[in-house]
């Protein structure tokens, strides 16, 4: 498998990781069962408020250690570090990573 990323999972990334950094019980969950966690929020409905937006296409090349929230975005919202994630892959070798 590639160890580079599509846009869509890209951005797919972007939008879980922006998530948990706003919501620490995901976060929580993400560290400590990833996979699971991932399936659970795939399943939410839409109109859950735990639903992170679309995140069908993660799962299948891996997981990582998701890092706690950089210091200097804790002002941002959700949107603004989604945004700033998917404008910046790579950033702290997170968004590309080979398979686990």
């Amino acid at each position: 498998m590639s160890d580079i990323l599509s846009s869509n999972e890209q951005d797919q990334w972007a939008r879980l990781i922006a998530h948990a950094w706003k919501n620490p019980v995901t976060l929580a969950k993400l560290r400590q069962d990833p996979k699971a966690e991932i399936e659970r929020l795939k399943q939410l409905p839409t109109t859950d408020p735990d639903y992170p937006g679309d995140i069908s296409d993660l799962g299948s090349n891996g997981y990582f250690t998701l890092p706690g929230l950089p210091e200097g975005l804790e002002q941002l919202n959700k949107q603004d570090i989604e945004k700033f994630l998917a404008e910046n892959p790579g950033i702290f070798g997170i968004m590309q990573f080979c398979c686990v």
